[in-house]
């Protein structure tokens, strides 16, 4: 009996110790086909600028200007008065505080007339800021030409600039902002969603287990033939006709509970950052890894080379002998390009003094190098057939391999073969 009590109470830590599988909601796993968010594109001025603007070297922000004046009966190049005789006075615009900008927005899925939608505004010309401005009336379109929104607004930029005694610093870009709600929707973009006889459901990450999965789903609680899988991502659903009972329809669907099957081993690594992300079911075959750094240390050094006392600098010549009654003896011989004077004319002439001595050496600025090679003596590990991430894991941690040696083991091992994932570098 009571080894019969000890088997069970075995049998019951053995059920509750296995991981318990997560379900999700189909509404996390697959979108309507029909239902999408569509991109919005406009061209407008922003205005308001403290001197930060495009200037005159963009000729389209003042051509937009004048056309935007025009527009409201302003004539900015059109004759002063009427006695003119048809004379034009051009007026040179000073577009310091006005820079052109192209404005972008996402329209969401059966966004109706009238709501509003945030902006994103970012300069095209060479506007350095556009802080404290105001964008004026842009028509926002979609792909098909046709606009769908009016965006109107004061920019928010969040970040941080400062400038003092020729130095400034900022934490991001300032020539680009947001307006938070600053369009206004102004159509509706048209779905079959509401005229189709089916429903397509498409599944966000090509699966043909999860898309099984939905499949039995939906027919296990509707019926057999509610669900019909097309390919590996779409499936086709038979709803109502009447919009009321489809609407409470798909919303049964969507809070369905799925089991999606196992993603596929992949190893993602962010070149810029070094970040590796490892998935769960990433293996490796057997393999054995070494890694090593060769480190090239050059330190050069400046020095002075100081000549010793006296050496190499030019003798002075000796004094030329009296002359009787001729010209005085030449000076003594020079000694390192030391030249001797002459001696003077005449009876009793007194000889010349010896020249000064040539230029010595110089001091100079000497440069010295040392150049040393290093190697790291690092083990080698290896790894065992069918090894899961933890192993995998440990044994990178084991050699202390920093993220950018972690993501060149990766590497090799992907080319080698050796590697059971799909490795991707962003």
């Amino acid at each position: 009996m009571r080894h019969l009590f000890n088997s069970l109470l075995l049998a019951l830590l053995a059920v509750v110790a296995m991981p318990v599988a997560q379900a999700d909601r189909i509404k996390d796993l697959a979108s309507v086909a029909t239902i999408r968010s569509n991109q919005l594109l406009g061209y407008g001025l922003v205005v308001g600028l403290q001197g930060t603007g495009d200037g005159s070297d963009v000729p389209f922000s003042g051509q937009s200007l004048r056309s935007m004046l025009n527009k409201l009966g302003v004539s900015v190049d059109g004759p002063l008065a009427d006695f003119d005789n048809g004379s034009t006075a051009v007026a040179k615009l000073d577009v310091k505080n006005i820079a052109a900008v192209l404005v972008t927005a996402e329209l969401p899925a059966l966004a109706k007339p009238g709501q509003k939608i945030d902006v994103n505004v970012s300069a095209i010309g060479k506007a350095s800021s556009l802080r404290g401005g105001n964008l004026v009336m842009t028509q926002m379109r979609g792909s098909n030409g046709q606009i769908y929104a009016l965006a109107q607004g004061s920019l928010t930029i969040a970040t941080v600039e400062a400038s003092a005694a020729g130095s400034s610093v900022s934490t991001g870009p300032t020539n680009s902002g947001r307006i938070p709600g600053g369009a206004t929707v102004e159509k509706t973009v048209e779905t079959a969603f509401e005229k189709s006889e089916t429903v397509v459901l498409n599944v966000q990450t090509h699966d043909f287990t999860t898309s099984n999965a939905i499949m039995n789903a939906i027919n296990g609680k509707f019926g057999a033939g509610t669900a019909t899988a097309i390919d590996g991502i779409s499936i086709g659903l038979r709803v109502p006709q009447d919009i009321s009972q489809r609407i409470s329809f798909m919303s049964m669907v969507e809070n369905i509970d799925v089991m999606p099957g196992e993603a596929t081993a992949r190893v993602v690594i962010n070149s810029r950052t070094g970040t590796v992300v490892i998935s769960r079911n990433v293996r490796v075959t057997a393999a054995a890894v070494t890694h090593g750094s060769i480190t090239v240390r050059i330190a050069a050094t400046n020095e002075v080379s100081q000549p010793n006392p006296f050496s190499g600098n030019g003798g002075v010549g000796g004094a030329g002998a009296a002359g009787a009654g001729g010209a005085g003896g030449a000076g003594g011989a020079a000694a390192a390009a030391g030249a001797g004077g002459a001696g003077a004319v005449g009876g009793a002439g007194v000889g010349g003094a010896g020249g000064a001595g040539g230029a010595g050496a110089t001091t100079m600025a000497v440069q010295n190098a040392d150049i040393s090679v290093s190697e790291e003596k690092k083990p080698m590990f290896m790894f065992k057939p069918g090894v899961d991430l933890r192993e995998i894991v440990d044994a990178v941690n084991q050699v202390g391999a920093t993220p950018s040696a972690l993501v060149a083991i990766l590497e090799a091992l992907k080319r080698s073969g050796s590697l059971r994932a799909e490795l991707l570098v962003i």
